[in-house]
């Protein structure tokens, strides 16, 4: 256990829809969070916006069930799949070069 500075992209903060809830003291839960090690004292937390999965409110009172399923949860659609027709050319346009 310990503790580490963490660099939070700006995208992150533009979000509409729960960059305006981060502020001091709101909670974030992440997932696949990357940390920068630049040497063995400082440890760095990179968050982008792919690493959040909810944000609590800075001034949120003990949780309830109420307010647990009232909290912003990130939901993101999966990429579309690529066209095959598209590929297809574009890999013809990389073989002929």
């Amino acid at each position: 256990m310990g503790t580490a500075s963490g660099n939070l992209h700006r995208k992150v903060l533009m979000d509409a829809e729960f960059g305006c809830l981060i502020a001091v003291g709101s909670v974030l839960v992440l997932k696949n969070v990357r940390i920068f090690n630049p040497n063995r004292r400082n440890f760095y937390l990179n968050i982008t916006f792919n690493n959040i999965v909810k944000v609590f409110n800075f001034d949120i009172c003990p949780p309830t069930k109420e307010l647990l399923l009232a909290c912003h949860s990130v939901i993101r659609l999966p990429p579309p799949a690529p066209d095959a027709k598209k590929m297809e050319l574009l890999f013809k346009a990389i073989d002929e070069q």
